[in-house]
């Protein structure tokens, strides 16, 4: 895979909704304000999710098909009760001084995301996780992009926040993580 398409393909999948996107909107939604601390948050969960299952994980995931689908059901759980917490609580607006949604759930959130698996195991280059060749530029257009594409979806709910209100934002952010937990937990009792 050339580095061009490595590029494109991770914009792709980086910018498409998900459990991340949902909470970067989420949270730009009800402060009211852009924090870059939220886009380096979801790029730290990135870099060490893939470096985690690139070099320690992956290896026993092959070994132990368990193991696979234990992470998964982890993830799913996690995803399901994020999305609890946000349909259940009521709305924190800016007013009030608090954070909604701040760099530790952003960083969680990503941990577990699948689009980690699919960067560590699809887009990055074959064999990466036992040469590391050019895996140190690879992570860096990573963070770069992860950066960027974080910094926007917390934007457009900042520019979100005009029209939708706290309790809206918060549901339909609960519903997508909703929407991926389930799916993960699916693809890990039937897969």
């Amino acid at each position: 895979m050339s580095f061009l398409f490595f590029l494109a393909a991770l914009a792709t999948l980086l910018a498409a909704p998900g459990p991340t996107n949902a909470l970067l909107l989420a949270a730009g939604a009800t402060a009211g304000r852009a924090d870059f601390r939220l886009p380096v948050a979801a790029a730290a969960g990135y870099l060490v999710a893939i470096t985690l299952l690139g070099l320690v994980i992956g290896p026993f995931v092959q070994q132990s098909p368990h193991l696979g689908l234990a992470l998964r059901l982890g993830a799913n759980f996690y995803l399901l009760a994020l999305a609890w917490r946000l349909w259940s609580s009521p709305p924190i607006r800016a007013e009030a001084g608090r954070v909604a949604v701040g760099p530790r759930p952003i960083f969680l959130t990503t941990l577990f995301n699948p689009k980690g698996m699919v960067i560590a195991f699809g887009l990055l280059p074959p064999g990466w996780s036992a040469t590391g060749g050019s895996i140190a530029a690879h992570l860096l257009v990573l963070a770069v992009v992860v950066i960027v594409l974080s910094a926007g979806w917390n934007r457009v709910g900042v520019r979100a926040a005009r029209w939708l209100n706290p309790a809206r934002t918060n549901r339909f952010s609960a519903l997508i993580l909703g929407g991926f937990g389930l799916a993960l937990g699916a693809s890990a009792v039937i897969g």
